[in-house]
């Protein structure tokens, strides 16, 4: 009999603590999904460039993700590091880009001195998106 008013005054305990505990890591995603926004919008129209066939180039920089990092946790901070090496992987030594005109001669149209298509876009995005899911799941 004494044991359940020490169950009842530990629950009263829990019900303090535990909703600011939940409310604190929410606002916490909630920051870190506006701030990672930017950056998941850049990425996903580079994943629609490439699979389209043209190369976009890198988009994002190390100091745009830096950015996002006082919102991650320690350990979504090393996922996050990694995951952009790999997309610093995939457009430094995996994407194979060729000048448009390379490809298809000069045909007195429009001539952009910046447009390249990509050879093998599904190795690139594979190694993507990595980072695309990192910034769309939770800190």
């Amino acid at each position: 009999m004494e044991m359940i008013p020490i169950i009842g005054l530990f629950l009263a305990a829990a019900g303090l603590f535990i909703p600011s505990l939940i409310s604190s890591r929410s606002s916490r995603r909630r920051e870190f999904k506006a701030a990672s926004a930017p950056l998941l919008i850049k990425l996903l129209e580079e994943r629609t460039m490439i699979s389209k066939g043209s190369y976009p180039f890198r988009t994002l920089t190390e100091d745009e993700l830096f950015k996002v990092f006082p919102f991650a946790t320690k350990r979504k901070q090393k996922r996050l590091l990694a995951a952009f090496y790999r997309y610093v992987n995939a457009h430094d030594k995996i994407a194979q880009a060729r000048h448009y005109h390379s490809d298809l001669p000069y045909d007195g149209g429009a001539f952009f001195v910046f447009s390249f298509t990509i050879d093998n876009p599904d190795e690139a995005l594979k190694e993507i998106k990595p980072l695309i899911d990192e910034l769309t799941t939770h800190c």
